[in-house]
């Protein structure tokens, strides 16, 4: 847990941070389409995902779902 200042308002987030190792058998198909034409399809198979996985629960309340928001990102991302 941790503070966060927003709005000009501190407020708790919490930060979790893991090892993600996936290996899929999916698929997933990408389409990005301008003025209605396909401009770019793009399919991908047998996905793998490995690297560090970081999952943040920001502005944490007192209600459900306990926080405002959520981030997720890979914080040691290969350039």
């Amino acid at each position: 847990e941790y503070e966060q200042e927003w709005r000009g308002q501190k407020s708790k987030n919490i930060l979790l941070v893991g090892d993600l190792n996936y290996q899929g058998d999916g698929e997933m198909q990408v389409l990005l389409k301008a003025r209605g034409a396909d401009v770019v399809k793009v399919n991908l198979n047998d996905i793998v995902i490995r690297g560090r996985l970081a999952v943040e629960l920001v502005r944490l309340i007192d209600v459900p779902p306990w926080f405002s928001g959520i981030r997720v990102y890979f914080p040691d991302a290969q350039k």
